[in-house]
């Protein structure tokens, strides 16, 4: 999907620091409800539910670069935005499917 590698971040930067969302709704409206609205098993954590988490570092600024991305479409609005919400490890059924080196 065009724009998944910075979807999160772009939001958090523009819609959580400006406080016009909070961290929580933000992550209900990318997650929680998604889930829900096509009855799939993600968007919250359970005991014995799927272990698929992403972990975030909201803290430290980075440069939206599409040499960075794994993706083939290379195209953003958001390329050199300074942002927030960079993705440290993906889990994915419990295994770590990304580790930023």
């Amino acid at each position: 999907m065009v724009g998944s590698e910075t979807a999160f971040s772009t939001l958090y930067t523009k819609l959580v620091k400006s406080k016009m969302f909070t961290l929580k709704q933000l992550i209900a409206r990318m997650s929680t409800i998604p889930a829900e609205k096509f009855d799939l098993p993600g968007g919250h954590i359970t005991v014995g539910g799927p272990a698929d988490l992403t972990i975030m570092d909201l803290d430290t600024p980075y440069i939206i670069d599409p040499a960075d991305w794994f993706s083939k479409g290379k195209n953003s609005p958001f390329i050199g935005d300074k942002v927030n919400g960079q993705t440290l490890y993906t889990i994915s059924q419990g295994q770590i499917a990304y580790a930023r080196a």
